[in-house]
């Protein structure tokens, strides 16, 4: 009985670890090889620091450590850890949209907010 209760009380602290290890901020570096909209604002193609902020749900854009845009997202977990950095976009007439991002060696899927999850295709 004493062994259960231990065993039930360890997997309750590694469900904990788990959900704050999913809740942490994260920021990487990602090239786009083409100009992507974000939010409405022009990113020209280059690379650029993208942090996730998980209080506000926002993604930030910043070359030079200054902000260059920034978007809602809604966020999606899955089982396994994302293998690489990606980046998601959608065509449209006023050209390439900005939709999901991923950070290696993290579980959430970042979908900017109003947009669609159809893409054509990744960086």
């Amino acid at each position: 009985m004493k062994k259960t209760m231990m065993m039930l009380a360890a997997a309750a602290v590694m469900m904990i670890g788990v959900t704050f290890a999913e809740a942490k901020d994260r920021s990487k570096r990602i090239t786009f090889s083409n100009d992507v909209m974000v939010n409405g604002t022009l990113v020209k193609k280059g690379s650029y620091d993208v942090r996730f902020n998980s209080q506000s749900n926002e993604v930030s854009i910043l070359s030079d450590g200054q902000v260059i845009a920034t978007a809602r997202v809604e966020v999606q977990t899955t089982e396994r850890k994302n293998p690489y950095n990606t980046a998601a976009f959608v065509e449209r007439d006023n050209g390439r949209i900005l939709t999901t991002i991923t950070f290696e060696g993290d579980r959430r899927i970042l979908t900017v907010s109003g947009t669609t999850s159809q893409s054509a295709g990744s960086e």
